[in-house]
């Protein structure tokens, strides 16, 4: 699991601060875990898995995707740009979504 959990820190460029930070799993459990001192439980890897914008089956194993040549790692797109979008402030959240119209407006021309 833990491996799984690294790589989506990676790929997000994102600090066991900054997931302790937004999701309460204090970094003394993600450190545990690390090391192998303790498993995770459910509730704390759903609590992940809605923090990146994966399915739970990612973070458990069962689910063995691997990142596409383009970079987006596990499961759909749509889950991937989940994941970015909740690291947006509220602001670039507003422009992710107006682009987003804009290109669906465009594919309609």
């Amino acid at each position: 699991m833990y491996e799984t959990f690294a790589r989506l820190m990676e790929e997000r460029h994102l600090t066991p601060y900054k997931i302790a930070k937004e999701t309460g799993i204090s970094q003394s459990t993600l450190s545990d875990w690390k090391c192998g001192k303790s498993c995770p439980k459910i509730d704390k890897l759903q609590a992940l898995a809605d923090f990146f914008g994966v399915p739970l089956s990612v973070l458990t194993g069962e689910c063995h995707c691997s990142a596409p040549e383009g970079g987006l790692a596990f499961g759909t797109l749509e889950y991937a740009l989940y994941g970015e979008a909740r690291l947006l402030d509220e602001e670039e959240k507003q422009q992710l979504l107006e682009l987003a119209r804009l290109l669906r407006r465009k594919k309609k021309l």
